[in-house]
């Protein structure tokens, strides 16, 4: 959501949009999402005083709300969609993930009552692909819903030819937690190994909880992969790039719902194919066949059999990443995006209230 919001923000401002940004984003490690702590309860109250004082001074035509989907983010966004209600000011709520509706069901009757509260002056609800228009569960009117696909910078140009790889790599980078599919990736490394021992697995990412690390170095040693899935730390900028360029394949096999994963929209900027799972918007965003092969999720041996197709077929496994490169360029590059996202806010604040400034008040 952090990484969309400054996109969306430059975009934006790309396309001439004025606006105010509230940064109401938690710069801390993963693991802390969806903890309670005194300092998510200080942040909370601090992000709607800084929202109340930037829409009392701006007094902004619409608020932009990238929305949380889990009890605590609600409550927290409670406060600022009180701030919005307050002045009067319109709401358009962007949904980054895609369990919205999964969490409103088993939500008990408060809490559904403070979410349908929220989204009841709702201007314009962003979900990320066709699939996930439903992911509100119903409790925001379908006309109302608009599908704004993610979109992403260029990545950075390797001008220096790369060496010539001794092995064939795979690369996983996500947040390193089995519903992101870490488990299946090294039970799918094994069986891939066994076949083939001329790959390479990579792995960058940060470990959400001490019992997932736990439990992968545990996977790791019995499965006797110790040496052959090499593990980086976090990486962001030239690092990460580094890593996406140097791979021959991407794989990104999550359990959970998901909503438009910007990993895999990277990895096809960097012209890789890409071996995912149907959760979500990912069914969207590969075109299974073309771009990639998408199988079952939790399935290691379907995941691995995906891995050895690509890996043994170097023509099919090139196709699929000149594919997937072109429509990362038609579908989810930067100017697309900026384009319609300041199109649909625009329309959005012309619907509310004929009072106020032009700009647009965001907040992540």
């Amino acid at each position: 959501m952090t990484v969309m919001t400054a996109h969306a923000l430059e975009g934006l401002r790309g396309e001439g949009v004025q606006l105010v940004h509230v940064d109401t984003s938690d710069h801390r490690k993963v693991g802390n999402v969806g903890r309670l702590d005194l300092r998510n309860i200080w942040l909370a109250f601090s992000h709607a005083f800084r929202m109340f004082r930037a829409v009392r001074r701006t007094r902004p035509r619409l608020v932009y709300l990238p929305i949380a989907q889990g009890t605590l983010g609600i409550l927290r966004d409670s406060f600022l969609f009180a701030v919005a209600r307050l002045y009067r000011t319109p709401v358009v709520v962007h949904l980054h993930g895609a369990a919205f509706g999964a969490f409103y069901r088993a939500s008990n009757r408060v809490m559904k009552g403070l979410i349908r509260a929220c989204l009841s002056t709702t201007q314009s609800a962003l979900v990320l692909t066709p699939s996930l228009r439903s992911a509100f569960g119903g409790v925001v009117p379908e006309e109302r819903i608009v599908v704004v696909s993610n979109g992403i910078p260029e990545p950075p140009v390797f001008v220096a030819a790369s060496p010539r790889k001794p092995a064939l790599r795979v690369l996983f980078l996500s947040n390193l937690s089995r519903a992101k599919g870490i488990a299946d990736f090294i039970a799918a490394a094994a069986r891939v190994l066994a076949t083939n021992s001329g790959v390479e697995f990579h792995v960058a990412g940060d470990w959400p909880s001490a019992d997932d690390r736990a439990f992968t170095e545990r996977q790791v040693n019995d499965l006797s992969l110790r040496g052959k899935v090499l593990f980086h730390t976090p990486v962001i900028g030239l690092r990460k790039a580094e890593l996406f360029h140097s791979a021959d394949l991407f794989v990104f096999p999550p359990r959970q719902l998901e909503g438009q994963p910007v990993v895999i929209l990277e990895a096809m900027s960097h012209g890789l194919p890409v071996v995912s799972t149907t959760q979500g918007g990912i069914v969207d965003t590969v075109d299974d066949g073309q771009t990639g092969i998408l199988v079952p999720p939790g399935d290691s041996e379907s995941l691995a059999s995906a891995i050895l197709t690509l890996v043994e077929d170097r023509e099919l496994r090139l196709r699929f990443g000149r594919n997937g490169r072109v429509r990362y360029q038609q579908m989810f590059g930067p100017v697309r995006f900026g384009q319609t996202m300041a199109s649909i806010l625009r329309q959005s604040a012309g619907h509310g209230s004929a009072g106020g400034s032009q700009g647009l008040t965001g907040t992540d």
